[in-house]
C-alpha cells in the first residue's frame, strides 16, 4: 500500500501529570514507527485553551505529529488512541503533497 503523509493531532487531558504526557506523546510517536510509519515532525503545543468544553474541561495539552503511513497505521493508531482515557480528541488528516 502506498504510503502517504498525515497530520495527527491529539489532546491530552490538562490534569494528567508531566511525566505521563511525556510518556504518552513517546508513546504513539514509537507506535507509528512500530506500524511501518516514519514520523517526520513532532510540535507539542502544550497547554491551550479548548475551543469549547469536553467533559468540564476548558484547557488541554495539544500535540501534532507529522508522519508517513498508510490506511492501516491510521486504523490501528485511531484504534489505541480511542482506548487511552487520557485522550480527549484526536484527529488524522491527510496532508496534500
Amino acid at each position: 500500500m502506498e504510503s502517504r503523509k498525515y497530520e495527527l493531532m491529539y489532546i491530552i487531558k490538562p490534569d494528567e501529570d508531566p511525566e505521563r504526557i511525556s510518556s504518552l506523546v513517546s508513546r504513539f510517536r514509537e507506535l507509528i514507527g512500530e506500524l511501518g510509519g516514519a514520523v517526520e515532525n513532532l510540535d507539542e503545543w502544550g497547554d491551550r485553551r479548548l475551543a469549547y468544553e469536553i467533559d468540564d474541561y476548558v484547557d488541554g495539552y495539544y500535540v501534532v505529529v507529522e508522519y508517513r503511513g498508510d490506511e492501516t497505521l491510521n486504523q490501528e493508531l485511531e484504534r489505541r488512541i480511542r482506548l487511552d482515557e487520557a485522550i480527549m480528541r484526536s484527529m488524522i488528516t491527510r496532508v496534500e503533497e
